[in-house]
């Protein structure tokens, strides 16, 4: 469908502005995304990197607010939330789970 849009465009020209917007996008925020998924899956439960993944598609909506002031429906908004609460409190567990295990292992060799 997308090569027909293209075959029937009577326009395609992209302004060298946008060209460059679109570039610079691309290879600079996806590349540092990639690399911080790569790390990460080093420290981290892959359950944990997937919701870390998820932040990226969710804050989508915020940088669009933010830069073109299109607003988001407030679904969009609740869907933001819920996912956000769902990746701060899996990460708080996991620094809870951390310290506990670094309390006992010291309380263990005293």
């Amino acid at each position: 469908m997308a090569v027909a849009g293209f075959i029937g465009a009577d326009d395609l020209a992209i302004q060298t502005h946008d060209l460059i917007i679109v570039l610079t996008m691309g290879c600079v925020q996806m590349t540092v995304g990639f690399i911080c998924y790569t790390v990460a899956a080093r420290y981290i439960l892959a359950a944990e990197v997937a919701l870390f993944a998820l932040t990226e598609s969710i804050l989508a909506p915020i940088w669009v607010w933010i830069g073109v002031g299109e607003t988001p429906s407030n679904l969009t908004l609740a869907g933001i939330a819920i996912v956000l609460i769902a990746v701060c409190v899996c990460g708080a567990a996991e620094i809870f789970r951390a310290r506990l295990a670094i309390s006992m292992f010291a309380a263990r060799n005293d």
